[in-house]
């Protein structure tokens, strides 16, 4: 049973994985685990959850197992495409939402592979004796009767006169959509705006604002630090926000010339996901560590794996098409990139003619590495120490 037929299949049946699997049960790597031959690539990631895979990858190994050698450039800078566009590295962390404000000077980026379904857009409000300052969704979804439609209507008609620690640039559409579901716009509230989610958090840690919104490690650390106990709470849900997405961006022309780079880099990815599910204190430790300044502190295994697990959803590969790609999915990639792509051509950040599916071309990385069953091979083998 080939597994590009599989892989597209809506809902990966028994039969299907039992065959993908199977394929790879004593199967060994292609490259050899040395630094000869082995293909340099250079990242910029964020100090985010999203991307933090890859900080995994080289840690253990993994780059090499598909014949590349990843060096790993972490800045404090929030999604700067200017390494990007000099050269400086070959690939940057990305976000549907996180292109936006660069498309106009650079129509030649592209997010050419999703890594995970990102949960983790969520507003954050202020405690204040052990109670929200402010009405959260949960509380209208009570009143609602689960209605999560009505408890969604109500939450937006409630945050008019709010006032907000974003970083505008990254979060204005993503605002405007939700405002909308209330019959509001951005006119009905205040932003206190920021050069970077980092330090909108710590303007709403020090009173600015009536809600926070921006990182996963920043909300992360609002609601479960210990220094910060009972200030913060989480006040609404992601459901307010269309389907976000963590993804890698590569500029066209280096796509063009560095495809099976590409096609490898996202095999990397794919294997090194599986670790968060069968070897999950290994990735932890490393994705934590390297968390650790971003979050002002090194938090728990437990509150590491929740942020990963509850505010993400890591497919693997088996399940990468019917997650990602397939137009049935209620995680449709199309679906969620129109409305955010519309939203911010009306508020002016790119020319409309430029449409979402231009930028966004994450299927066609995939789709090329489901028909590449050596690579498939590697992803499930047995992983090392294991």
């Amino acid at each position: 049973m080939n597994s590009w037929f599989c892989s597209a299949r809506r809902g990966f049946t028994a039969a299907c994985l039992a065959a993908v699997l199977g394929v790879a049960a004593f199967g060994s790597p292609l490259f050899a685990d040395d630094s000869e031959g082995l293909t340099k690539v250079n990242i910029e990631t964020q100090p985010y959850y999203d991307f933090k895979f890859f900080d995994v990858a080289k840690e253990l190994g993994v780059d090499r197992e598909f014949g590349l050698d990843i060096s790993i450039i972490t800045t404090p800078e929030q999604f700067s495409w200017r390494k990007l566009a000099r050269g400086d590295v070959d690939i940057a962390a990305s976000c549907p939402t996180c292109v936006l404000p660069a498309i106009g000077e650079l129509p030649n980026l592209r997010d050419f592979m999703i890594n995970q379904v990102f949960k983790g857009f969520v507003p954050i409000g202020r405690l204040k004796d052990g109670e929200p300052e402010r009405p959260t969704y949960n509380q209208f979804l009570e009143e609602n009767g689960g209605d999560v439609r009505a408890a969604l209507t109500s939450f937006a008609q409630s945050l008019k006169g709010s006032s907000w620690s974003v970083t505008p640039e990254i979060q204005k559409a993503n605002m405007q959509l939700m405002l909308a579901k209330g019959g509001l716009t951005l006119d009905d509230i205040t932003i206190i705006p920021f050069p970077d989610e980092t330090k909108s958090a710590l303007g709403f840690i020090h009173g600015e604002g009536d809600y926070y919104f921006g990182s996963l490690p920043q909300s992360v650390r609002l609601v479960s630090a210990p220094e910060l106990e009972g200030q913060f709470v989480i006040a609404g849900s992601s459901d307010l926000f269309p389907t976000a997405f963590g993804t890698f961006a590569a500029l066209q022309e280096w796509l063009d010339e560095n495809e099976e780079t590409a096609i490898r880099l996202y095999a990397v990815w794919f294997r090194t996901t599986r670790y968060l599910y069968e070897d999950p204190d290994r990735l932890l430790a490393i994705v934590g560590e390297s968390l650790k300044a971003a979050t002002g502190g090194l938090l728990t295994p437990e509150a590491t794996m929740t942020a990963l697990a509850k505010f993400n959803h890591f497919a693997l590969f088996e399940d990468a098409w019917s997650t990602y790609f397939d137009p049935d999915s209620t995680t449709y990639f199309g679906t969620a990139n129109e409305e955010l792509f519309t939203e911010a051509a009306n508020q002016g950040q790119f020319p409309k003619e430029i449409t979402w599916d231009q930028i966004q071309v994450g299927d066609k990385y995939f789709k090329l590495l489901a028909e590449r069953q050596d690579l498939i091979d590697i992803i499930n083998a047995p992983l090392k120490g294991m």
